[in-house]
């Protein structure tokens, strides 16, 4: 599906494909196609784009990487998109970039690029838009749609935190586990983001490329800054986790010590048990009418200097 919005002072105006004549491509003002491409396809050619089929051919190869291109007087780039509802690779959004035409292109089920529209839709400016006004929103918009996701990884560290601290029994490893892996899938994204950035020196319109450096530059520290927040919250995480497991062994240990209590209590009952089992046919006390009581009050006198032993050595502290 393609959308196609014109972009102007007064903000964003978005255009409609005719059946003859395809979209109405004005002049004056910055063109912005926005397509959602199906699957994994790059086909766009018949969404209506005015470039010949070479071009088409040429912004239709796929990369899946971090990219920066130039082709006469267009840029082509992929952005990493960071898609919390998959775990598999990150999805990558294409921007072609002309001196009045933009055209993102990126997966239909990508939240992220179907809200992006909405999130520059009031952008205005006292001056005519140039292109750079509305690739700097698109990115920017991106970058805010990772920061809450960095948020809301982060608000879950916290909460698993406090039940750590609180309720051990229930936090379940996987859930450790879990978050782990969007942090790392989140900072990947964030350092494919931060590395394909470096592309705005190369942009040379003129009179344009100082303000597109500064601004993209300022986007870069932000993301930096994003980038930190993560380093620390997967640094948060990783206590977090050796927390889990020291507890986890701490239980371990005192379940031994039990089992290990009640070992060394009943060697020597075992022992006696076994020496007056014997099938001989005479042993001392056997026909002993009180013999029977003896051995038990031995046992007994045994259990009862085992458990003083143990508690004055701190066995069940």
């Amino acid at each position: 599906m393609t959308r196609l919005f014109e972009v102007t002072r007064a903000g964003l105006v978005e255009q409609h494909r005719t059946t003859r004549a395809g979209f109405h491509l004005p002049r004056e003002s910055v063109s912005w196609f926005v397509i959602r491409r199906d699957g994994t396809t790059w086909d766009i050619r018949g969404e209506g784009l005015p470039f010949d089929d070479a071009m088409l051919a040429w912004i239709a190869t796929p990369e899946q990487r971090p990219t920066f291109r130039m082709k006469g007087k267009f840029g082509l780039v992929d952005l990493a998109l960071y898609n919390a509802a998959s775990n598999e690779r990150p999805e990558y959004v294409r921007m072609v970039i002309g001196r009045n035409l933009l055209i993102t292109i990126g997966s239909a089920e990508s939240a992220v690029l179907e809200s992006i529209p909405e999130e520059v839709r009031e952008i205005t400016s006292p001056v005519k838009p140039v292109v750079e006004d509305i690739l700097y929103n698109v990115v920017n918009a991106m970058i805010a749609a990772h920061a809450e996701d960095a948020a809301n990884v982060r608000q879950f560290v916290n909460d698993l935190a406090l039940r750590v601290d609180s309720d051990i029994s229930s936090v379940e490893v996987r859930e450790i586990l879990g978050a782990k892996t969007r942090l790392d899938r989140l900072s990947y994204v964030l350092e494919e983001q931060s590395i394909t950035l470096g592309f705005s020196p190369h942009i040379r319109w003129r009179g344009r490329s100082d303000r597109v450096r500064i601004e993209f530059a300022n986007l870069r520290t932000s993301l930096r800054s994003l980038e930190a927040s993560m380093a620390n919250t997967r640094s948060r995480l990783d206590t977090i986790h050796h927390q889990y497991l020291l507890v986890l062994q701490e239980a371990s240990n005192k379940r031994l010590n039990v089992l290990t209590i009640v070992q060394a209590i009943f060697v020597p009952l075992t022992f006696l048990a076994g020496i007056f089992g014997m099938n001989f046919s005479y042993m001392p006390g056997l026909e002993w009418r009180f013999g029977y009581f003896a051995a038990l009050g031995v046992m007994v006198l045994i259990t009862a200097f085992s458990l003083r032993y143990f508690a004055r050595h701190g066995w069940f502290e």
